[in-house]
């Protein structure tokens, strides 16, 4: 999404870091110029079967009754002060399902990373694991860490805290009825205290919620001011001379030049990408800013990296035309997921074109320019600038207990939001597969096809999920307590 900046010449002294700050996807590795698409590694192959691993206890299911006993145990030995706010990520769905890489190593750096990177707090916290098991089942998260104790306004409507903005995004909180789940609503608050981990991630990943809980405002203006620069910016005025590269293969080709404006901000650095025709950005590049969409990367006040894309008259909106996703079917860029998966390892590399353009073409542009980019930051002092921009992120990774060895969000998300099965089906309705499979008469028509072999769609059994826990959960000792 953003990119910074290197160069031929001093490619060899720093090949092995810019390999580090590449693209996390294999398939955007094709970022920035081809001297960096040569020097990244090759990518460990992926596991395409979730299921074959063995865990703890693996043979009992982990139940909702389980969870919610759990929840209200610790809930209970926790301060009367603190209460209000704690709130839990279920593992219980990943356990039953035995996905041994979700569970140990990516599920607690992607709560920790998606937190983290939704607070405005100065803080990095990390999710607290309940209970001594060597796989944890459930995670404490206190909304106070992450700046979640607040009013959120999402589509219109008015939540107390980030915690019920999410449940209000997500079809899988379910409201528990029984002595725990009584006991939960009375001393937290909230008619659902957990979660999965799964659907936290599902839910914060839609921009919608995403920006409400960053609290990243509706409009590119509102967003420079929020960060301490002028609404109206000036590249030159406010920033450095703009560093441009007609070669950039992760932005499309909409117009001739990527540029990228880098702002110095209190909590870090902001940028923009955006593209400027090419005529029109030799004629003004200090200060030219057309109308175009715009994709932004700014430091929050705990290190971590914050997106959001403008379009071209500077309103908020989900989607990047401008970037390419082969994530994704359309191959269309969004926030949150291809923004985190793709800066995993922070800032990405690009070749500078306009320096050498203006320096080594001095009669064909005005001197004030020339002088500009002569005097400005050469390759080597550019790229010294965005490694310390890039350290500021990694070195919040670490802290937050995230590393960089991919990105654990998109990582989570893509392996949820693929077709559901059975057996994903039943874990994710923490139940087995014979009770699902012996069940289904009374679920919703929707899920038949899991009974016969097949697979429905992540939105198809989203859309199910609440009737088909109801029926299933009638007759636990917590049962829902909001079911027609």
């Amino acid at each position: 999404m953003i990119m910074n900046h290197t160069s031929a010449k001093t490619l060899c002294s720093f090949v092995a870091l810019i390999a580090a700050l590449g693209c996390n996807d294999q398939r955007l590795r094709d970022l920035g110029s081809t001297l960096v698409e040569q020097a990244q590694p090759t990518p460990e192959p992926v596991d395409d079967n979730p299921y074959d691993c063995e865990l703890p206890d693996s043979s009992e299911l982990v139940s909702a009754d389980a969870i919610t006993r759990a929840v209200a145990a610790d809930v209970a030995a926790a301060s009367s002060d603190d209460r209000p706010f704690l709130r839990y990520a279920s593992l219980g769905n990943a356990l039953n399902a035995q996905r041994c890489s979700s569970i140990v190593g990516t599920t607690r750096r992607a709560l920790s990373k998606l937190l983290n990177g939704i607070s405005r707090e100065p803080s990095l916290v990390l999710p607290a694991a309940v209970g001594g098991d060597e796989v944890p089942s459930l995670y404490r998260l206190d909304l106070r860490d992450y700046g979640l104790d607040r009013e959120i306004a999402l589509g219109g409507e008015s939540y107390r805290d980030g915690w019920e903005a999410l449940l209000a995004s997500s079809p899988y909180a379910i409201a528990l009825g029984g002595d725990d789940g009584a006991f939960l609503a009375d001393e937290t608050g909230t008619a659902s205290a957990w979660i999965s981990a799964d659907a936290i991630v599902q839910a914060v990943s839609d921009a919608t919620l995403y920006y409400a809980l960053t609290g990243i405002p509706a409009t590119l203006g509102e967003l420079r001011e929020q960060v301490g620069l002028p609404a109206a910016l000036d590249p030159f005025r406010d920033g450095l001379p703009r560093a441009a590269t007609s070669r950039s293969r992760v932005l499309r080709a909409q117009g001739n030049m990527r540029t990228l404006d880098r702002y110095s901000i209190d909590d870090g650095t902001y940028f923009e990408a955006l593209q400027i025709e090419t005529t029109a950005l030799l004629a003004d590049p200090l200060h030219v800013q057309p109308q175009v969409q715009r994709l932004i990367l700014f430091n929050l006040p705990n290190g971590l990296s914050a997106y959001a894309v403008m379009d071209e008259a500077g309103n908020r909106q989900s989607e990047a035309e401008l970037l390419l996703d082969t994530n994704h079917d359309d191959f269309q860029g969004r926030v949150l997921i291809s923004c985190t998966n793709c800066h995993a390892q922070g800032l990405i590399p690009l070749t500078d074109e306009l320096r050498p353009a203006f320096v080594d073409n001095a009669d064909l542009f005005p001197d004030d320019v020339v002088e500009a980019y002569a005097s400005g930051p050469d390759d080597e002092q550019r790229f010294e600038l965005f490694q310390s921009d890039a350290e500021r992120h990694l070195d919040a990774l670490e802290r937050a207990g995230v590393g960089t060895e991919g990105d654990p969000i998109s990582a989570q998300f893509f392996e949820v939001a693929q077709e559901v099965d059975a057996t994903f089906g039943a874990a994710d309705l923490l139940v087995t597969p014979e009770t699902l499979r012996a069940r289904l008469a009374a679920l919703p028509q929707e899920l038949l096809p899991l009974g016969v072999g097949l697979r429905v769609s992540r939105a198809q059994f989203g859309a199910a999920y609440a009737r088909a826990f109801c029926v299933l959960h009638a007759d636990d000792a917590n049962p829902p307590s909001a079911c027609d």
